[in-house]
């Protein structure tokens, strides 16, 4: 899954769209995927073919130093 410290809190939509990543996995390329609601998430697979794109662009747009919130958690409330 990505997250937000997975993109290391960069937006990195002009990336994607130049590698051709579909609007609708968009969210994936800003880092604020849905991460508990499992029917946002199955939503989602058909981005699973662009996986490749978006992480190139996440590799690409990494600072030296990690930019994301350490104390930043998934808003989840499981049963």
């Amino acid at each position: 899954m990505v997250s937000t410290s997975r993109a290391d809190n960069n937006n990195n939509t002009e990336c994607c769209k130049a590698k051709g990543v579909a609007e609708e996995c968009m969210s994936f390329c800003k880092g604020d995927v849905p991460t508990c609601d499992l029917q946002s998430i199955f939503s989602y697979q058909p981005c699973l073919k662009s996986m490749k794109a978006i992480t190139q662009c996440q590799v690409e747009n990494l600072s030296a130093e990690a930019r994301f919130d350490p104390d930043w958690q998934a808003p989840c409330e499981w049963e």
